[in-house]
């Protein structure tokens, strides 16, 4: 049971900067008189806002701050849920939401609309909207329980009946199927890649074996081939050789050109340095008729013999320097000869080299197929293919398991959707809805009757109401006066409070009333009103706000609420 003990506000509508308190829990009935605009109301709306960030009247969050002071709206409220003390603190300008459970603030969400919405599905275990049916009973603001739509019905009395959670279930359960759903489509696509893979895999088997002696065939085929190009080569080079050998005999006959042309070149600058000497004998004799030594005259005839004598030398060094030239260049024929014979003996060398090069490059080429024929014949030593159909094995395995996953999310989803059907509107709810439609019907008659509304009520499993004259004659909500639907109301708000007292779930002792004595009851109406609350009990802690000044003696309390200078005061 929810216990309210009190309420305190500030800076809330039409009251000022000083606490405006009520205590809850003082009398079992209290009546709160005022006039219009006095703030007799703004209690339910201040109550309505501390526990549910709205006021009972609709009236805009901003407009509750009171227009005078702009800031510091705050509103309390305390309660105790067995033998847990709670506090509700909230206020605007600054925003404020805090509940102590004990004196200790309640961890807080980081959205308000969480710690929200935890306070009341865990701690008060009701919302606003059945709050306002079981707790609230207003001339205005109030919407009665049969102007609801069906929706709206269901959901205050799943509430009451502390169903609720069958619906919180049923919505578990429906994310469930679906997250089910998405596995079982998650599962079935790693079946269909699994299932390829197991299909390229053995194919992969089944070409292993033949790619292998392909490649070991192709391998071999290629150390053949290059085999027969390095036989070509060697016997290219052989060739070759050969070639070198028979210029270099060639050389050997032509060994003694170079000694023989040094000495050529020396008797041909001897024979030129005597023929220098002749000559220059020559021309002395010619041109000198005295010795330039003993000056004694030289004669003709030893002129004419030297001259003779010197030219026949002449002579004689000239048919020497002419042969002396053509064994010159005789040798230096032979040593063109020679040096062609080195040039052609290079390249040659040149191409055998290359011929060896490219030998020793195939050579190479012939071990690394050969490494690759070992490494193929190694690999099927080792069971290459043993480790492939290894891996084809583990595919096979994990298409089990993936399988067996698929079984069970599909029995897991067969489960969940009996709960849903089980959880649905029609289902655990309707069940337990139609045991106790009876006791609301038969209670909702109970209080028509003590209400001298001499009808027969009725609802149904969807909540719509039969409603029958003492004539028999069929009526529905909407074809009554006010005052009768008035009575219609107050019997629907008294059983909600009686089930939910019984249940023990949306069990509180407050019951407020607003103005409703002052336009939809007669006097007969008030009389068996004011009966029924007396009958009420003990436990309950009823706040009337009424304009009629002939009940202040029907209550064991009177508040009174005034304005002064526009701001609203209590006066107990």
């Amino acid at each position: 049971m929810v216990h309210f003990s009190k309420l305190r506000y500030k800076n809330f509508l039409s009251t000022g900067n000083t606490f405006t308190e009520l205590q809850l829990d003082h009398s079992p009935t209290t009546l709160i008189v005022g006039k219009n605009g006095s703030g007799k109301t703004t209690a339910l709306d201040s109550l309505c806002f501390a526990l549910f960030n709205k006021s009972y009247r609709n009236i805009n969050k901003p407009q509750l701050v009171n227009s005078v002071n702009l800031k510091d709206c705050l509103v309390e409220v305390e309660f105790k849920i067995g033998t847990i003390q709670y506090l509700v603190r909230r206020g605007m300008q600054p925003t404020i939401f805090e509940i102590f459970r004990d004196g200790k603030l309640v961890e807080q969400d980081s959205k308000n609309r969480d710690y929200q919405k935890m306070f009341e599905q865990q701690i008060l275990k009701m919302n606003y909207k059945t709050f306002t049916q079981v707790v609230i009973l207003g001339a205005t603001s109030f919407i009665p329980f049969m102007e609801l739509t069906a929706a709206a019905r269901r959901e205050v009395v799943e509430d009451i009946l502390d169903i609720q959670v069958f619906s919180t279930m049923h919505r578990l359960v429906k994310d469930r199927i679906a997250s089910v759903k998405n596995d079982l489509t998650k599962n079935d696509y790693d079946v269909d890649l699994t299932k390829e893979k197991i299909r390229l895999q053995k194919e992969y088997v089944s070409t292993l074996t033949k790619k292998r002696k392909e490649n070991l065939t192709k391998n071999k085929d290629k150390i053949v081939t290059t085999q027969t190009e390095i036989k070509a080569l060697s016997s290219k080079n052989d060739e070759l050789l050969q070639r070198v050998r028979n210029e270099e005999a060639k050389i050997t006959i032509h060994d003694s050109t170079h000694g023989e042309s040094k000495r050529l070149e020396n008797f041909d600058r001897g024979i030129r340095s005597q023929m220098k000497s002749v000559e220059k004998e020559i021309a002395f004799f010619e041109s000198n008729q005295h010795c330039p030594t003993c000056t004694q005259e030289i004669s003709d005839s030893v002129k004419k013999t030297s001259i003779e004598t010197n030219t026949k030398k002449i002579k004689e060094y000239t048919d020497a320097l002419k042969l002396l030239q053509e064994r010159i260049d005789k040798n230096e024929k032979n040593l063109e000869t020679v040096a062609k014979i080195h040039s052609d003996i290079a390249v040659i060398q040149t191409e055998i080299q290359s011929n060896l090069n490219q030998i020793q490059s195939l050579n190479s080429y012939i071990a690394s197929i050969q490494r690759d024929i070992d490494d193929m014949i190694n690999s099927e030593s080792t069971g290459d293919i043993s480790k492939v159909q290894a891996q084809l094995d583990d595919l096979n395995t994990q298409l089990t398991a993936l399988s067996d996953v698929t079984k069970s999310l599909i029995e897991n989803r067969h489960y969940l959707e009996i709960a849903a059907n089980m959880l649905k509107d029609s289902g655990i709810k309707t069940r337990i809805i139609k045991q106790y439609l009876p006791i609301m019907n038969k209670l909702i008659n109970k209080y028509l009757l003590e209400l001298d509304f001499f009808v027969q009520f009725e609802l149904d499993e969807s909540f719509n109401e039969t409603i029958k004259s003492r004539y028999r004659d069929v009526f529905s909500y909407s074809s009554f006066s006010e005052g009768e639907k008035f009575r219609i109301d107050i019997a629907l708000l008294l059983t909600w409070r009686e089930i939910a007292k019984r249940k023990n779930s949306i069990n509180t002792n407050l019951l407020l009333m607003d103005e409703v004595f002052d336009s939809s009851l007669d006097g007969d109406g008030i009389e068996g009103f004011l009966g029924l609350l007396q009958s009420i009990g003990g436990n309950t802690n009823v706040f009337v706000i009424s304009h009629n000044s002939t009940l202040l003696d029907k209550f064991d309390r009177v508040l009174k609420f005034e304005k002064t200078q526009n701001f609203s005061t209590l006066l107990d």
